[in-house]
């Protein structure tokens, strides 16, 4: 995510990591380097470390722009980050004394995302993000918009693809991976009669196949599992966690 402290442009933006110790990075004016420029890139746990600590406070924040917004959700690190800057770290938050403080209703925050397959996954997902994000509008730019196409055709894309085969240590590793995964797998469809995990199973089996290791097996898993998450026991929801 990313967070600018003001509307000016002539600082430099600026960095921060977490690795970057707090005395060093205070060390531009008692603060981690978010109120010391124009724009920063920061780290989600940045930001909420700085916040709760009152190096940086809501209402010193012109704005968030948030990337990959098919990810927040009310107990992601973003999600948190918003509800800080919302609300402050007071409200509704139950926490005392010197660590309390107001939140910025009046700043902006946009969030972007490059990946419409992924708010069809689940129940309500879009609700979902845009509660957790508290934002109302949505705004959808799909590819063959006349705006998107011209801009996405004036600079085409330059793609080189290497490929480098597996050593015998990484197949070995694949292998091992892919035993687990079809264990897990079988564990789950045992465990729950009503799941159809046979296309997954199929994909887990293919251990040669590093791609095959690649699909977002996960993601499938959750999607069959949703609906039927209620009902089921707590190993199998172990294993899918």
């Amino acid at each position: 995510s990313a967070a600018g402290a003001s509307d000016a442009i002539n600082p430099p933006a600026a960095g921060t990591a977490a690795g970057v110790a707090a005395a060093a990075a205070a060390a531009g004016g008692g603060c981690s380097g978010i109120r010391c420029c124009a724009a920063c890139f920061v780290t989600t746990r940045i930001l909420v470390v700085d916040i709760l600590s009152h190096r940086v406070r809501p209402q010193q924040i012109a704005g968030m722009i948030i990337l990959n917004a098919h990810r927040v959700t009310d107990s992601s690190g973003e999600g948190f980050a918003v509800r800080l800057y919302r609300q402050g770290t007071g409200q509704g938050l139950n926490l005392p004394g010197p660590l309390g403080g107001g939140g910025n209703s009046s700043g902006f925050l946009r969030a972007f995302s490059d990946s419409p397959i992924a708010f069809a996954a689940g129940f309500n997902r879009v609700e979902k993000v845009m509660k957790a994000l508290r934002v109302r509008r949505l705004l959808l730019f799909p590819r063959f918009h006349a705006s998107v196409k011209d801009s996405l055709e004036a600079h085409p894309p330059h793609l080189e693809e290497w490929e480098a085969d597996a050593s015998p240590s990484q197949l070995a590793l694949l292998e091992a991976v892919r035993e687990v995964l079809a264990a897990l797998l079988k564990d789950l469809g045992r465990s729950n009669a009503k799941l159809d995990l046979a296309d997954l199973a199929a994909a887990a089996a293919r251990g040669t196949d590093p791609s095959a290791l690649l699909r977002p097996l996960d993601r499938a898993v959750r999607q069959q599992l949703e609906p039927l998450w209620h009902t089921l026991n707590w190993r199998s929801r172990t294993a899918v966690r």
